[in-house]
């Protein structure tokens, strides 16, 4: 997937493998936590099935479950790997 600016109809050259996410369910999902409730600032949750992705920005959110039993959409620039 390659990102789009929102005012701009063509494609824009910043790609990355986050950028294309191939999430399915059960993925490990490792994130930034901006505020960190506890010591850890990065932290690991499942993924609950694919990419939500919003067809105006073309920006994604992964579907999670935190190991708390919480369920969250993360935002793309919050999520550092897939695995």
């Amino acid at each position: 997937m390659t990102r789009m600016s929102p005012e701009d109809s063509g494609p824009t050259d910043v790609e990355s493998p986050v950028d294309s996410p191939r999430l399915s369910t059960g993925a490990v999902v490792v994130y930034f936590d901006p505020e960190p409730a506890g010591p850890d600032s990065f932290c690991r949750a499942s993924a609950t099935g694919p990419e939500i992705i919003d067809p105006r920005t073309h920006d994604w959110w992964a579907p999670v479950t935190r190991p708390d039993g919480t369920v969250d959409l993360l935002p793309s620039i919050l999520v550092v790997s897939i695995t």
